[in-house]
């Protein structure tokens, strides 16, 4: 079962082609959202969230799941913002979600982020972790 390293929610980031490191840049710790008239297009704030996970002996060749999981605050069911599927090729494995994530405001409050993962087709999901995302002001 993958165990859970960190989470890390940044406006934005990349990936270097060449040597594979990772970059964050601007780390969120609070995200400011401003209601707008009626009928006034904007664009939706991106954001980008590194997610570690450690593999164990027994997940070598395992197909997973992944989800990560908006907890708004104010919401009555959770948000899934994107899925993908993945399998350990190295002792860890890191999934980044990026772009934009937020559709609506549902008023001022903490932001719980989870990105949670289960073997793919599974129903329980086996293992989750739990970012105090950005408080929405």
């Amino acid at each position: 079962m993958p165990i859970p390293a960190y989470i890390i929610c940044s406006e934005s980031g990349s990936q270097d082609a060449l040597t594979n490191r990772v970059s964050a840049f601007n780390i969120m710790d609070t995200l400011q959202v401003q209601r707008l008239p009626q009928g006034q297009a904007t664009t939706p704030p991106s954001m980008f969230v590194l997610s570690m996970w450690i593999r164990e002996e027994n997940d070598a060749n395992i197909n997973y799941q992944a989800e990560l999981v908006f907890h708004m605050p104010n919401a009555e069911a959770e948000r899934i913002v994107a899925s993908m599927n993945f399998t350990f090729s190295l002792p860890t494995q890191r999934l980044i979600f990026a772009g934009p994530m937020f559709t609506e405001y549902l008023g001022p409050g903490m932001l719980r982020i989870e990105v949670r993962s289960r073997p793919a087709g599974q129903g329980d999901w086996l293992a989750r972790h739990h970012f105090p995302g950005p408080r929405y002001s």
